[in-house]
């Protein structure tokens, strides 16, 4: 068994995982720790993007903001 020491960041360099993988840590107690690889998380879009998906969007209002309000009050 070959050890590994906690850096002062918390971190620890396991030679065999691959650089920007994700893992899930779960803890198997006291003295055990389980990884589970996970697929990466989805990135978030940007204002540019969301603003061009909301234009693509099927769904449109009909009515101009006064009706919309005139409607529900």
């Amino acid at each position: 068994m070959n050890a590994v020491k906690v850096d002062d960041t918390r971190r620890v360099r396991l030679p065999m995982l691959a650089p920007g993988d994700y893992y899930v840590p779960e803890p198997m107690g006291e003295n055990s720790i389980l990884l589970h690889k996970v697929p990466p998380p989805r990135r978030q879009m940007t204002q540019a993007e969301v603003l061009a998906a909301i234009e693509e969007s099927p769904v449109q209002f009909k009515s101009n903001w006064e009706a919309l309000k005139a409607e529900v009050r």
